[in-house]
């Protein structure tokens, strides 16, 4: 005896009913400029039905028939979030070597360091440009100088 106040389970029908809307895709990559192969925009006319193209959406499909659009060649850039990501990871490992430096010619009274690095290229200057440069030589991707490592841990500030 079942009860109707309990759902049943059907195994017939999907739990969740997604619909997934290529055309949606094809006019967001679009406006982000981004490339939109052959594949995905044929998915988007077909399940767009006997609706009218979106006019963005049509005059891309003209320039790809006609071989204009290229897909780009190379490296795609970097994300924005990631660039933020390392430049706060910068920063943080900066703030702490500047820390540790600091208290370091507190205690000593100097800079020398010990004998290995005494003479080494990362080691010369005032506390704030040794850890700019100990930075840059452990990212050696996102920086390429000291003084871009001290620009962008100002510009973040």
């Amino acid at each position: 005896m079942a009860n109707s106040d309990q759902p049943t389970c059907d195994k017939q029908r999907p739990k969740f009913n997604i619909r997934v809307l290529h055309m949606d895709r094809v006019q967001l990559m679009l406006e982000r400029g981004e490339y939109v192969d052959g594949k995905l925009l044929a998915e988007g006319l077909r399940d767009h039905g006997n609706q009218p193209i979106p006019p963005d959406v049509l005059k891309y499909l003209c320039r790809f028939l006609e071989g204009k659009e290229k897909k780009r060649r190379g490296r795609k850039p970097t994300p924005e979030a990631f660039d933020r990501q390392m430049q706060m990871i910068m920063q943080w490992f900066y703030t702490r070597n500047l820390k540790w430096l600091l208290a370091r010619k507190k205690h000593f009274g100097h800079l020398n360091g010990w004998p290995s690095i005494r003479e080494a290229d990362f080691w010369q200057g005032p506390p704030n440009e040794i850890a700019a440069r100990m930075v840059a030589r452990r990212f050696s991707y996102g920086a390429e100088s000291w003084r871009g490592v001290q620009n962008q841990i100002s510009s973040l500030k």
